[in-house]
């Protein structure tokens, strides 16, 4: 996006890709995310603004039904999507202190309230017994851990003393075939295990 709150989408030539820019007349402050929600085979785009909307725009520059998906405040982190068998699921934050979860009609599945803003990208793992779980941080200090129906993982949050920013990471370092959660203050680099 620009300062003339403009989306571009730009061919490998540096020519406008068909339909862009876009003209949103909305400020975006943060990254988006990409996926095909009209079965295309063609990626759309997915973003939040600070007029508190979260769209899905088309590759042919039309707007998704059902969409803007309107937030209590200003959506400043990337979204994610999750695709869970055909359906897939847009998960963001918001500076209303909460995370949504959103099908790709633009319904609500849930919404998590957390006691700061949500600025990070929500990060998903499978987990044996819980199945799909997403993580994310908050401004509180917490990184969550929730199932896809907006429940907390047992043992989760946990405080990691300090506004979480960015995206939670998951990687085996100490070789037990586990992966251990990764989290990023100001300050710190936090590990711990998904238990």
């Amino acid at each position: 996006n620009s300062n003339e709150n403009y989306i571009y989408v730009i061919n490998h030539d540096g020519s406008n890709s068909d339909n862009f820019p876009f003209m949103i007349d909305e400020k975006i402050k943060s990254g988006v995310a990409l996926a095909d929600f009209n079965s295309n085979e063609l990626d759309d785009i997915v973003f939040g603004t600070d007029d508190d909307n979260l769209y899905v725009l088309l590759d042919n520059g039309t707007i998704l039904e059902g969409f803007p998906f309107l937030a209590d405040d200003k959506i400043q982190a990337a979204p994610s999507i999750l695709k869970v068998g055909s359906e897939k699921i847009i998960f963001f934050g918001s500076k209303d202190d909460q995370i949504y979860s959103i099908d790709s009609s633009g319904h609500q599945i849930f919404s998590y309230s957390t006691d700061g803003n949500v600025y990070s990208s929500p990060s998903f793992i499978n987990i044996e017994g819980y199945g799909l779980v997403v993580f994310f941080g908050s401004d509180d200090g917490y990184v969550y851990a929730l199932d896809m129906q907006g429940n907390d993982i047992p043992g989760w949050p946990i405080n990691i003393g300090n506004d979480v920013v960015g995206s939670v990471l998951f990687e085996d370092l100490n070789g037990d075939s586990y992966p251990e959660v990764i989290s990023f203050s100001n300050s710190k680099i936090s590990l711990h295990s998904l238990d």
